[in-house]
């Protein structure tokens, strides 16, 4: 049952990093606008876990854009985590 729920809790904040990823694409031409709230509440929540890494792991030139690795390395450790948690039930 607890293994359960936390494996559904990492799918959910899976999802809102997924959801984060395609706001920072499409939130490009948003510049001077005051964000939706959707967009906050999904930034407070990720930024949790990923500015930690954000700083250990800085955003890459390429280019004239920075690439931010972080999401992708906190989706690794959690799917990491997740293979785990299954192996243990």
């Amino acid at each position: 049952m607890i293994i359960t729920t936390l494996n559904f809790i990492l799918d959910a904040y899976s999802f809102l990093l997924l959801v984060r990823i395609l706001f920072s694409f499409v939130n490009q031409g948003n510049q001077g606008r005051r964000p939706h709230q959707i967009i906050v509440f999904v930034y407070r929540i990720t930024d949790v876990i990923l500015k930690p890494v954000q700083k250990v792991i800085k955003p890459v030139l390429v280019g004239n854009m920075y690439l931010d690795f972080a999401p992708l390395i906190v989706l690794f450790l959690i799917n990491m985590l997740q293979r785990y948690l299954i192996r243990l039930v």
